[in-house]
């Protein structure tokens, strides 16, 4: 149950606190223990993205002295991510924070990590029928609303914004 807490706490500080970093002579209540790691596993790792995202994660873990490492898979390919995510169950670490490309493959490896006692919380994409113990995103409704309402008062009614619907079919084609 501890290290759901440690994993809940990371990831929280991550994303809410870490902006907000405290004195430096103030110490969190909660600390890891002496090379407790923390891995943060995400689809295409090389996209500028995820690089603030784990900053802050790298940042707010080393206030509560934690190791953390990130990977994940360079592309977009669900196989190759379940298998850097077996790779990090192997090793196993006090966490994982996934960011799952398809929540219903997960389902079964993140049920065996806490099998294994290996919290998993996934975050800005999730695997709700997994034993997950978090999920952590953003609101991105609110984030696209509040702009745009802000522009509709600026504008007074006298400005058109055209919008699009787009809608992609992806279809295969086998030669």
């Amino acid at each position: 149950m501890k290290k759901s807490y440690a994993v809940a706490a990371c990831l929280l500080c991550t994303l809410t606190l870490a902006p907000a970093v405290k004195a430096a002579d103030e110490t969190p209540q909660f600390r890891c223990k002496p090379g407790e790691t923390y891995y943060m596993n995400v689809m295409n790792t090389g996209v500028e993205y995820w690089f603030p995202v784990y900053e802050m994660f790298k940042q707010a873990s080393h206030q509560l002295g934690c190791k953390t490492v990130y990977g994940g898979t360079p592309a977009y390919y669900v196989n190759q991510q379940l298998s850097s995510f077996e790779q990090v169950l192997a090793q196993k670490l006090a966490g994982i924070f996934l960011h799952p490309i398809n929540p219903d493959p997960f389902i079964e490896p993140i049920n065996r990590a806490a099998e294994m006692g290996i919290p998993v919380v996934t975050f800005a994409a999730d695997s709700p029928n997994s034993k997950r113990v978090a999920y952590v995103t953003s609101d991105n409704f609110r984030e696209g609303k509040r702009p745009w309402t802000k522009w509709a008062r600026l504008c007074r009614g006298k400005a058109s914004i055209p919008c699009w619907r787009i809608r992609v079919r992806i279809t295969t084609i086998a030669a």
